[in-house]
């Protein structure tokens, strides 16, 4: 009867190790498919919410022929996984160290974007970030990593950036944002400044320009034709 029991609880066991097994490999086909049909930042933050690990998700995308280990590594980036931990799960799965590099570089970049969002408000860091390059997308997604920010406030600081409508449109559907937001939006900034309005741009900083350095004054005339006359030296009371 024992024996039974042992062999019972054998397979249960067994039974329960393939069905985790089997779960394991259907996330990793899920993942691939994912990537091939909807890119990898989407396919990557999708993984990142179903409790997947960078190491994990490194390892199944790296089996996606075509893909990049650096497009890869900066996906993570911009789903919010700080740099440390991208350089590991790099690391374990053998991705070079150019790639690394790279990646890590691009990454400062967006976690300047997140930085500056907290420290000085979305809409100036959303300029800046424009003004070095990212485009709309990248923008909206990595201030999406940020804990607590409105998505709507992400897209209403683009049109005040400056950014026309198509591209912020096509940015808030890259990134899963509804066209209830998106529209609500677009007519807080119309009614701030019109269709025909100039969108908010900040003025740019005035860089220090030193004084101009003070002319000596003119030499003081003497008398006609004795030429200048200095003042008397300076008499010490002791010599008086």
């Amino acid at each position: 009867m024992k024996i039974q029991k042992k062999i019972v609880l054998f397979f249960v066991l067994l039974l329960t190790l393939m069905s985790v097994a089997s779960g394991w490999a259907m996330t990793q086909e899920d993942l691939k498919v994912t990537i091939q049909k909807e890119g990898i930042d989407k396919a990557v933050v999708a993984a990142l919410a179903e409790g997947m690990n960078p190491q994990e998700i490194v390892k199944a995308a790296l089996n996606v022929e075509g893909l990049n280990p650096r497009t890869i590594l900066v996906a993570l980036c911009k789903a919010g996984v700080d740099t440390d931990t991208i350089t590991k799960a790099a690391q374990s799965n053998n991705v070079g160290q150019m790639f690394v590099a790279s990646a890590c570089q691009e990454c400062k970049k967006l976690d300047h974007l997140r930085v500056a969002i907290q420290k000085e408000g979305i809409d100036k860091a959303v300029v800046a970030a424009l003004a070095e390059g990212m485009n709309p997308q990248e923008v909206v997604q990595t201030a999406l990593s940020v804990e607590g920010l409105n998505p709507r406030a992400v897209i209403l600081a683009l049109y005040k950036a400056g950014v026309d409508h198509a591209s912020v449109a096509n940015a808030a559907k890259n990134n899963n944002i509804g066209q209830m937001i998106l529209a609500s939006a677009r007519a807080q900034f119309l009614s701030k400044n019109g269709e025909g309005a100039q969108p908010y741009t900040p003025a740019p900083a005035q860089p220090y320009t030193p004084a101009a350095p003070v002319a000596p004054a003119p030499p003081i005339p003497g008398p006609a034709g004795g030429g200048f006359v200095p003042a008397e030296p300076y008499a010490s009371p002791s010599t008086l």
